[in-house]
């Protein structure tokens, strides 16, 4: 089913300023547990047929593009960006856009995407994962779901593996985003804040998982010390405390997950991704005082022996006696 306007998770009066997807509730949750698996296998599988006849509505909307110039291309472009925006993700819009794409990617970089790229790109539309071999081009699949996406004013997140594949990517693409009006941006660990804030304000932003992540889960101990984000950021104007109160993300729009299999399966994870934030205890400097107070009433070799091989000392049965009295 395509997606409507109305639905497209784009910032602004419908969603807010940071869109993110709201969980289901627990009634709905025990409704789709009670279905059958193979009632949930059939949802999941698309229709018969489906991506070919796709792939039959680029070729016809090609025939539209056919020896157009970069400049031409950026022209048709703008229509159908303004028609996806007030129409939706149809598949008619949708194959105009793939196919001004796929122009673009002959002038931007001198590559023409296959079919199988095609299908991949779409398939990705669609919320599933596409399986493609190594050599068959996935970084450039990507990158044509993102585009088409990001067309429809959806803030995209593509996210790789690491930083180098995040910095690499994002130059090797800029051409192609550049040709079709979108911006690219790339999160690596070397970034200062503002290219940090500029990177996550494109169109088309290139992460790792686990920047992403930290970066989410800072920005809503930013967002949960206020009313909402709309006040996070108003409290910012004319602020020195605005760096560390400013939110980085516009949400969490849209992500096309690049190298799947190495960022999603669980049991090759070695590091969780936990954000800290150091806690006051009002009653700990109590606690040292009165530890300090009782170790001062204990004498070694009486109350506790010192093993120093295993750094610890061990209380003996006058030390209990001790501490009953």
């Amino acid at each position: 089913m395509p997606l409507r306007a109305e639905l497209l998770p784009v910032p602004g009066l419908m969603l807010g300023t940071y869109p993110e997807r709201i969980a289901p509730e627990r009634k709905l949750l025990s409704r789709l547990a009670r279905q059958s698996v193979d009632a949930m296998a059939q949802l999941s599988r698309p229709p018969e047929g489906q991506y070919k006849k796709f792939l039959a509505q680029v070729r016809e909307a090609e025939k539209d593009t056919r020896g157009f110039s970069a400049e031409e291309l950026f022209a048709c472009l703008t229509d159908t960006r303004a028609r996806m925006s007030r129409d939706g993700l149809t598949d008619p819009l949708l194959a105009h856009a793939f196919a001004a794409i796929k122009a673009s990617c002959a002038h931007a970089l001198g590559i023409e995407p296959f079919d199988t790229q095609l299908i991949a790109a779409r398939i990705m539309m669609d919320n599933r994962l596409a399986e493609m071999a190594t050599g068959e081009g996935k970084t450039l699949a990507a990158a044509m779901c993102a585009s088409a996406a990001a067309l429809a004013g959806i803030p995209v997140h593509v996210i790789t593996a690491n930083d180098y594949l995040v910095a690499r990517d994002a130059e090797t693409l800029r051409p192609l985003y550049s040709s079709l009006g979108l911006t690219v941006g790339a999160v690596t660990q070397s970034l200062d804040r503002d290219d940090w804030l500029r990177a996550y304000d494109a169109d088309i932003t290139y992460c790792t998982a686990k920047e992403l992540v930290f970066d989410y889960l800072r920005d809503h101990t930013v967002r949960s010390r206020e009313k909402g984000d709309l006040v996070a950021r108003a409290s910012q104007v004319g602020s020195s405390s605005s760096e560390t109160m400013q939110t980085l993300l516009r949400g969490l729009c849209m992500a096309v997950v690049d190298e799947a299999d190495s960022i999603l399966i669980i049991d090759e994870a070695r590091v969780p991704l936990i954000l800290s934030e150091a806690r006051t205890n009002p009653h700990q400097m109590q606690y040292l005082r009165q530890a300090m107070w009782v170790a001062s009433q204990l004498t070694v070799d009486e109350d506790f022996r010192l093993e120093p091989e295993r750094m610890s000392a061990e209380l003996t049965g006058a030390a209990a006696a001790k501490s009953m009295n």
